[in-house]
């Protein structure tokens, strides 16, 4: 009876090791699958926080390009107003004294 014993411990003992060895193999494959969805993940962190500071940069720019357009678009009625202005007094014999320093 010893001899059978042995044999059914030895058998028990490999298919221990044998369960161990398959629960082993499937969570390193479920360890690299996770490791693989983290970078995944932290990549398109990473890329919506690019993103983030083109449309920001994007936006900076648009609003320094308006305030260019602004400020040449209100020269340009000013010089307007003022050749109109000019065009009026010279039309009545004035005209706008100018001091040169």
């Amino acid at each position: 009876m010893g001899f059978r014993s042995n044999i059914q411990r030895r058998v028990d003992s490999d298919m221990a090791a044998q369960t161990a060895a398959m629960h082993l193999a499937e969570n390193t494959k479920v360890s690299s699958v996770a490791k693989w969805h983290e970078s995944q993940e932290q990549k398109g962190v990473n890329n919506y926080k690019k993103i983030q500071k083109e449309i920001a940069s994007e936006y900076e720019a648009a609003a320094r390009e308006i305030a260019l357009r602004r400020r040449r678009m209100l020269q340009e009625l000013y010089e307007r107003e003022q050749k109109m202005y000019n065009e009026e007094l010279s039309a009545m014999g004035l005209c706008i004294s100018k001091e040169l320093d």
